[in-house]
């Protein structure tokens, strides 16, 4: 497989990594300055919204990307081994 093509195919893992780096970093921010839950008792709302997100994200990052890289490393190598041999190099 070309280069080009590894690159396009890493290409939605980085966007979901880069995704959870920029939504953690902005729910840290606000977590910090506003709080996830007032002295009064009430939640702030887009707070945890945005905590439930990062989450999710945060899951996605450390299962779904390794995996689905993995999968798209071995296919390739599948693919680039299989062209190999009917070239019959």
């Amino acid at each position: 497989m070309k280069r080009a093509a590894l690159l396009r195919q890493a290409r939605t893992p980085a966007a979901v990594v880069a995704g959870y780096l920029i939504l953690r970093a902005l729910f840290d921010m606000l977590s910090e300055q506003h709080g996830l839950i007032s002295p009064s008792g009430s939640v702030n709302t887009g707070v945890a919204v945005l905590g439930a997100a990062v989450i999710v994200l945060r899951l996605a990052v450390l299962f779904i990307v390794p995996a689905l890289v993995t999968y798209r490393l071995v296919t390739a190598a599948l693919s680039a081994a299989g062209d190999r041999k009917d070239r019959g190099a």
